[in-house]
């Protein structure tokens, strides 16, 4: 019998004992889960985005202090200048008080929870502005504007030397009278040649001899 009584004290040791270990084992387990965590970052950690972010954040599982917390921006020109920290709730920012510029962004920040706990971390993020188009102008034709032609003398300018009226006629006319006086000038010459002929043949011709005298009747 002392056997069995033996073993049955066993297992209720055993009972015994195994709450008591899974109660040691949450309560050791406990202090290590309750520390507060990062949860988010903006930018997101790893992304590309298209604008310059006006402040760079960190959201955490519980609270944490402003005290000690601290941010360092580092890119393409160095580091980048950054404003005091805010506290929202349980998200810190820290507003980005210099200019950006294309590339990528390396992210430090250090910061302390509500229960003392220093939490630090690092993460990145990649910034391409596209550059903005400028659209070619589209040249517009220039209207032609017929100049205004002189049919005549300008006011006050008659009298001046060659300002009289301008011709009109067109070329063919000019021709038409150069043509018109030549032929009256050889009208005039043929006529001229045929009274000189006429005057000369006259002159050639012999005169007529005085015939006899008749007889008187004395």
């Amino acid at each position: 019998m002392q056997p069995v009584n033996s073993w049955r004290e066993r297992g209720k040791a055993c009972l015994f004992a195994l709450p008591v270990a899974v109660l040691i084992a949450f309560l050791c387990a406990d202090p290590a889960s309750a520390h507060t965590r990062l949860v988010e970052t903006t930018p997101a950690d790893g992304t590309q985005i298209a604008a310059a972010p006006n402040a760079v954040s960190l959201t955490f599982s519980g609270e944490v202090l402003k005290l000690g917390a601290a941010v360092k921006v580092s890119g393409p020109g160095g580091s980048t200048q950054m404003g005091a920290a805010k506290l929202k709730g349980k998200t810190v920012s820290w507003p980005v008080a210099g200019e950006l510029a294309n590339g990528k962004y390396n992210v430090s920040w250090r910061v302390t929870a509500a229960d003392g706990h220093p939490i630090d971390g690092k993460f990145n993020f990649v910034l391409q502005v596209p550059k903005p188009t400028t659209a070619t102008p589209t040249p517009t034709a220039t209207p032609h504007t017929a100049e205004p032609q002189m049919t005549g003398p300008m006011d006050g300018m008659e009298g001046m030397p060659g300002m009289g009226a301008r011709p009109t006629s067109a070329t063919g006319s000019s021709e038409s009278a150069t043509t018109t006086g030549f032929a009256i000038a050889g009208l005039l010459l043929l006529t001229a040649i045929v009274t000189g002929a006429i005057v000369i043949e006259r002159r050639r011709r012999p005169r007529p001899a005085a015939g006899p005298s008749e007889p008187s009747n004395d």
